[in-house]
């Protein structure tokens, strides 16, 4: 594996494997990377938001068939029909929502690409709110970002916490990770479905979280339960 890495031009900036427990495999092979260098996790930031969703559901503050729109009753959201109105924070995690949706046919710095108009705008979360739908939630599954950031803002709705705080206190720091970094827009909000930055090593803490069925020294961090049907 280390000569295909080393001959193959793959960009691949490092390599850690565990095995029972112990780390027994380490790699770098991008100089500007090392053991304690934080990486950027791009769409890797999804699990973590979900994990973060599964502690607040845990506790009972969200429901997976909580309605969406019922977390923001102060606002007026347009092309609002039956079908929308039946999206659950369930369709978000799935992204089965059924919104029209693309950021697949262009690139992210792209003005058409959804994604890109939607943290440009004013305000993220309306942009997503009032796109039209294109499907019953749960029908169809579309690639969407603007889902996974929209959860954000229902879990600090729903906790009066944004997702860095809850997670630190629910998952960093019983997994004893204290180097995080989670980027925000330019309007303060926490980008759930990317922006968040770990070393590989705490990378790792969180895979073996879930090989461990949440449960990290003993001590049970994430539901069995949400581990299986996050996974699932």
């Amino acid at each position: 594996m280390t000569e295909w890495v080393e001959n193959s031009g793959a960009q691949i900036d490092s390599v850690l494997i565990i095995r029972h427990g112990h780390l027994i495999y380490e790699r770098y092979f991008n100089p500007n990377y090392g053991v304690n260098s934080i990486h950027i996790l791009h769409s890797v930031s999804k699990s973590f938001t979900s994990a973060i969703i599964g502690v607040a559901i845990d506790k009972g503050l969200i429901s997976l068939d909580d309605k969406v729109v019922s977390f923001f009753p102060d606002r007026a959201i347009e092309n609002l029909d039956s079908r929308k109105r039946a999206m659950t924070v369930e369709h978000l995690l799935t992204m089965t929502a059924g919104f029209q949706w693309d950021e697949w046919s262009w690139s992210y710095d792209d003005p058409r690409n959804d994604l890109n108009q939607m943290r440009s705008a004013p305000d993220p979360y309306k942009f997503l709110l009032d796109k039209p739908m294109a499907a019953q939630p749960g029908e169809q599954w579309a690639y969407n970002t603007g889902c996974t950031d929209l959860l954000t803002e229902i879990l600090r709705r729903a906790t009066g916490s944004n997702i860095l705080d809850y997670g630190r206190e629910y998952l960093f720091d019983p997994l004893d990770i204290d180097d995080v970094t989670w980027y925000k827009d330019d309007r303060g909000n926490y980008l759930g479905g990317s922006g968040l930055a770990l070393t590989p090593r705490d990378m790792a803490k969180f895979g073996y979280l879930f090989l461990n069925n949440g449960t990290w020294n003993g001590e049970e961090v994430l539901n069995s339960n949400w581990v299986a049907r996050s996974t699932s």
